[in-house]
């Protein structure tokens, strides 16, 4: 009775290729979220309806965030920005131009519920 021992040697290139498709990908990762931290936050700062048109939910019908507002505007800030806040809404940094942030302005989509500065 013989036993057969099976012997397999990897291709370099194989192990090349290998290398590359599973290194590359994670690299450009950590370089991109956790390097460069080229990604955006979403925010919801507070607003004022008499003065600004605003987004708006109802917390009795709809489960509030842990922010708890109800009236309130919504931005865009990097990542690499956000380091900078002095709270979690960014409002009083972006208010004062201290980082760049970009409004998102209520209304541009028709599924927005807004408030109506007119009739404040």
């Amino acid at each position: 009775m013989t036993i057969c021992k099976l012997s397999v040697r990897l291709h370099p290139i194989f192990l090349v290729v290998i290398v590359i498709v599973l290194v590359l990908p994670l690299g450009a990762a950590f370089y991109r979220y956790y390097y460069t931290q080229n990604y955006d936050y979403i925010l919801e700062a507070p607003c004022d309806p008499v003065k600004e048109v605003c987004y708006t939910r109802d917390c009795a019908i709809v489960e509030c965030p842990p922010n708890g507002l109800s009236n309130y505007k919504v931005f865009f800030v990097k990542a690499y920005n956000f380091v900078k806040c002095s709270d979690n809404s960014c409002a009083k940094e972006c208010e004062a131009g201290l980082i760049a942030c970009v409004s998102v302005p209520c209304g541009e989509s028709e599924n927005d519920d807004c408030t109506d500065i007119n009739t404040n």
